[in-house]
């Protein structure tokens, strides 16, 4: 048996499509796997889709991608309505990897599969922030598979680039029924059976989880404030400090700017590091309850996702140092917010920005999260 473990807030997620303001479809590259590029190349050319695929699908030294638009946008992303036209033409299940699974992500170990959703997603977050309510985690066991998808209705046999209308409907037919295969979102991961793990491995795993558990219940212990709940947390590995705040913007200087909105904040945080410093307790204090709460989900959900880090590397001062700066990136975007906007009010609405602007920098580019975990 496989274990599957999920927030509680993971089952209330929805894509909402065309009506979402910060489309996923545009403003960062579109990476396709190579069994979808297989598959885009092989829709007849004498199609409109084949056509558009052969003029929008090139491959780099990183693998495949799409061409954007002058604007950023994907080119399947319709002007009309703001839907993908990979979905209206050919169905859900012609979806790239990257686009099927976001905003889902998945880390695997022995029996074991850790799911949660990437703040960067306008609806994601707003179902995060919603409640002030401290996270639980919903566990279930399925049979141990090898993976999702039982078979591959476009292997290295299958060629439809000189095929016909008909031939290419057999490959839809062939794609809907592998939909069926599909649960919720767990279409590409894989939990590896049994034989592929030693005793060391599930001894590792079994450490990963206990110290992220022990983590989560430090934090989560409300008879206490937010600021000693950290010090409990910090306390276990007192040795991790993150320096300064004039040492994080040094780090924060060299990251590549994944988020246009983060252009802006980084230039002001370079001029002044203790003009949103300053803000940043008095605007926690002013939030209250209801923001000290949602300020305890997030780092929350920051030591759920990342303390899994130990299972791959077993290096816990990584994990720990990454973790503390993302929250205080977070708190001086924050802080930035309320000197620019000169008050302590915040909106939950703007929390939700601040955050995906957080996250989008960060969790969406390798590169800059190599940055927050170096020493």
């Amino acid at each position: 048996m496989a274990t599957y473990e999920y927030p509680d807030y993971y089952e209330s997620f929805h894509c909402i499509g065309g009506i979402c303001k910060d489309s996923c479809c545009a403003g960062w590259e579109v990476d396709v796997d190579d069994d979808s590029a297989e598959l885009y190349s092989n829709v007849p050319a004498a199609l409109p889709m084949g056509a558009r695929f052969r003029k929008e699908l090139y491959k780099d030294a990183e693998g495949f991608k799409f061409h954007l638009t002058h604007d950023k946008r994907c080119p399947f992303l319709n002007r009309a309505d703001n839907l993908c036209d990979i979905i209206s033409e050919m169905g859900e299940g012609a979806l790239c990897v990257t686009c099927t699974e976001y905003p889902r992500y998945f880390c695997d170990g022995p029996e074991y599969e850790q799911v949660d959703l990437t703040l960067s997603c306008p609806e994601a977050v707003r179902i995060f922030y919603s409640s002030e309510e401290p996270l639980t985690y919903v566990q279930y066991e399925e049979p141990l598979h090898d993976t999702d998808w039982e078979e591959d209705p476009f292997d290295e046999e299958d060629d439809f680039s000189d095929g016909t209308e008909e031939d290419w409907d057999d490959a839809e037919e062939e794609l809907d029924d592998e939909e069926d295969v599909v649960d919720d979102g767990y279409s590409q991961d894989t939990v590896l059976s049994a034989e592929h793990f030693t005793d060391a491995d599930r001894e590792r795993l079994r450490r990963t989880l206990d110290l992220r558990n022990n983590a989560i219940r430090l934090l989560q212990d409300r008879s206490k404030s937010l600021k000693e709940r950290f010090l409990d947390v910090e306390a276990l590995y007192p040795e991790v400090s993150i320096g300064s705040d004039r040492k994080l913007m040094d780090l924060l200087l060299q990251m590549e700017d994944v988020n246009p909105n983060w252009t802006s904040i980084k230039a002001r945080l370079n001029e002044d590091p203790k003009r949103a410093a300053s803000c940043v307790g008095p605007f926690l204090e002013a939030g209250g309850s209801a923001l000290e709460n949602r300020m305890e989900r997030f780092a929350t959900y920051l030591v759920y996702r990342y303390t899994f880090d130990l299972y791959y590397h077993e290096d816990e001062k990584r994990v720990i140092r990454f973790v503390k700066r993302c929250y205080r990136m977070l708190m001086l975007i924050l802080g930035d917010w309320c000197a620019e906007h000169q008050t302590l009010d915040m909106p939950v609405g703007d929390l939700e920005d601040c955050t995906r602007i957080f996250s989008r920098q960060v969790e969406h580019s390798k590169g800059n999260m190599d940055l927050l975990i170096k020493e």
